[in-house]
């Protein structure tokens, strides 16, 4: 639809629309060129993963003034799920007065559900540790922690025979987004000295959300070896 002679949506309408990375085929968007008065729900279809960054017009308003009201629910800089894809809307965007969907990382969408804000700088960034408990922000992401509240890590070590048990709990949805985790050990402390060589894993448990591995590390000649959790997340 295009060139549409103001936009006046009531409490109780439904725009629906369907978008892509980009304009063409399948993509859906509103060309006002009058005032545009939003109220009632925003339904938006998106068939694909959207590479993050992306921002999509869905509005577009020609003439001059800004956009008045909001989508129930969404306000300003608010962002919404649709199949996977996580968007920050804006009242502002394009030119000034667009409605568009900016496109979210994973770890962006994360950082703006518990801080209100997706930027990877200050002490929000992935190795500040907003809550001062010790834990970067990335890791209270990796391990399902509330990254405003005081937490202690979730990993416990044990020796067993010629096993090194190291348990920890894990994010799925972090799991789910990419997030590589990796227990690790070495006999040394040198910043090379670290491998992954001979460790098995066991999941003990998965309520949905989050889920408690067991890693058997070789214990080696003397029974004693350094062990850590090293967590690399997703580039998405």
């Amino acid at each position: 639809m295009s060139g549409i002679d103001g936009l006046n949506l009531s409490g109780d309408a439904l725009l629906r629309l369907r978008v892509n990375s980009a304009a063409g085929a399948g993509y859906g968007k509103l060309t006002v060129d009058g005032n545009v008065v939003l109220s009632g729900d925003l339904l938006i279809d998106v068939e694909s993963r959207i590479t993050s960054g992306a921002v999509l017009t869905i509005v577009e308003k020609t003439t001059s003034g800004a956009v008045s009201g909001a989508f129930t629910g969404l306000p300003e800089g608010s962002v919404v799920n649709v199949n996977g894809n996580d968007f920050k809307i804006s009242y502002a965007g394009g030119d000034g007065n667009d409605v568009t969907l900016t496109a979210l990382s994973r770890v962006q969408a994360w950082r703006h559900r518990h801080f209100e804000t997706s930027e990877n700088t200050g002490m929000t960034a992935d190795e500040a540790d907003f809550d001062g408990d010790g834990i970067p922000n990335l890791l209270e992401k990796a391990f399902n922690l509330d990254p405003a509240a005081g937490n202690h890590l979730p990993v416990a070590a044990a020796h067993r025979g010629d096993c090194l048990e190291y348990t920890y709990t894990r994010s799925l949805q972090a799991l789910a987004d990419g997030d590589v985790f990796t227990v690790e050990w070495a006999d040394t402390l040198g910043a090379s000295a670290w491998s992954s060589e001979g460790v098995t894993e066991q999941v003990l448990s998965d309520d949905g959300t989050v889920q408690v591995v067991k890693a058997c590390v070789p214990a080696g000649g003397n029974g004693q070896r350094f062990m850590r959790l090293s967590v690399t997340p997703s580039a998405q």
